[in-house]
């Protein structure tokens, strides 16, 4: 099933809560946003009805799509049942409408945007057929990047569709957030790194983890990313970055260590400057400090290149 296979079954209509079910969510509840929204429907109703989905092969069994706070506010308010448009669609489109709705109607944390932009990244690709990219993007950029929204109740056209695929995710997600295709190159790949080492690792520390945090996590090895994540499920340590300090520390209270400074940025720097010297005199002094440091050289030259990434 497509994108544009997403069917509305029932524009407007009432469903009973209890028998809504709630699963698998994305991000979990705030308590701040259902508190707040309590207020406002208690004022004014419910403005935005809820999206659901009418499961054929459960029995016809209602599954909310979008709209998480506003189901658990209207709940704790004593409703009985509330306002939905009710959908029919596959498991991966639900997934999609539900990551959709957080990244277009949500002001997220960066946790949350982070894991929200890359498995979002993610359902782009297999929409447009294994290529993030698409195809020419040049012959397409007077088309206009199709929204992000909760649901489609207007069929979609088939160019459309096939303006997805043509634009890079970078660009299409940028187009919907605000943030700049770089930043969301950056989250994306911060949130690669955070669901493979289990996203639930990162919610149990009181204190949310800061974009920085998340960026300096991907660029962790494999191992590291593990360690990190370890520590902040066991509480040893509150934040990415104290994990990531507490990696540093053995090394640092290392006697060995300190006997042995690392040169390698200040023989790196030396090769770059060398430049300034006669032509014989540069040779040789170059070809003496690769003989002699290399190693440092090549450990200097791998650290700068993956901080400019």
């Amino acid at each position: 099933m497509s994108r544009r296979d997403v069917r509305l079954i029932a524009s407007i209509g009432d469903a009973k809560i209890d028998a809504i079910t709630v699963k698998n969510r994305q991000r979990p509840i705030c308590e701040a946003v259902v508190l707040e929204l309590m207020t406002q429907i208690a004022e004014r109703g419910l403005e935005n009805p809820i999206a659901i989905r009418k499961v054929k092969h459960q029995k016809g069994a209602l599954v909310l799509l979008a709209g998480a706070h506003r189901l658990e506010a209207v709940r704790r308010l004593g409703w009985d049942s509330v306002t939905c448009r009710a959908y029919d669609c596959s498991d991966a489109q639900a997934r999609r409408i539900e990551i959709d709705e957080n990244l277009v109607r949500s002001e997220l944390a960066p946790l949350d945007l982070a894991t929200a932009l890359a498995e979002r990244e993610e359902i782009h690709i297999q929409e447009a057929g294994g290529n993030g990219h698409g195809g020419d993007r040049k012959s397409h950029q007077a088309r206009t990047i199709r929204k992000w929204s909760e649901c489609e109740d207007e069929p979609v056209e088939r160019h459309q569709v096939d303006t997805m695929s043509t634009w890079s995710f970078a660009a299409i997600a940028a187009a919907n957030t605000g943030l700049s295709e770089r930043h969301v190159r950056r989250l994306v790949c911060a949130g690669k790194a955070i669901l493979l080492a289990g996203v639930k690792n990162f919610r149990v520390s009181e204190v949310p983890p800061k974009v920085t945090e998340l960026i300096a996590f991907s660029k962790l090895s494999a191992q590291e990313q593990i360690d990190v994540a370890t520590k902040l499920a066991t509480g040893e340590v509150p934040t990415i970055t104290s994990a990531i300090e507490s990696l540093k520390a053995p090394l640092d209270n290392d006697p060995e260590q300190q006997d042995e400074p690392d040169v390698s940025d200040a023989v790196l720097d030396l090769v770059k400057h060398a430049s300034r010297l006669q032509k014989r005199e540069r040779t040789v002094l170059i070809d003496e400090l690769v003989k002699a440091y290399q190693a440092d050289i090549i450990a200097a030259l791998a650290r700068r290149a993956e901080a400019s990434t």
